[in-house]
């Protein structure tokens, strides 16, 4: 359970996160996690955007990622964050890295508008009134 700085509980659906690497420190590596039931709506995409913005910010210019060989959304994710990637496999783990610059321009930067919606509603606990709302009404129909 996630709780805001008022001591608020709020549902958590997703989390990014990246660290410096040591040998370098213009890379990163990162991970993303969400949760089950936002799987494959977006979500991904959009905290990985935010991710980039953020690691920009603080002087990262290079992204690294450690995905299972066989998890293929999470390599689906990686793959879609950049158009120039270079990858290696070492015991069923395949290690990617990125120029971030490559990520600002291709399929990634092209993130569904509505999902930044839902998330800011979700951040404002408004997400349940709506979806909420939104049963009601297809209950009627």
């Amino acid at each position: 359970m996630l709780v805001d700085a008022e001591g608020n509980e709020a549902i958590g659906i997703g989390l990014a996160r990246f660290m410096r690497c040591e040998d370098d420190e213009k890379t990163a590596e990162f991970a993303v996690v969400g949760a089950d039931d936002w799987q494959g709506k977006g979500l991904g995409s959009a905290l990985c955007e935010r991710l980039v913005e953020e690691a920009l910010a603080r002087g990262i210019r290079r992204l690294r990622a450690s995905v299972l060989a066989d998890n293929s959304d999470a390599l689906a994710l990686v793959r879609h964050m950049s158009t120039d990637l270079s990858s290696e496999e070492d015991g069923g783990v395949l290690t990617s890295e990125f120029e971030i610059a490559s990520a600002r321009g291709g399929h990634f930067a092209a993130v569904n508008q509505k999902v930044y919606a839902l998330l800011k509603l979700a951040a404002q606990d408004k997400l349940k009134t709506r979806i909420s709302a939104w049963l009601s009404k297809a209950a009627k129909a």
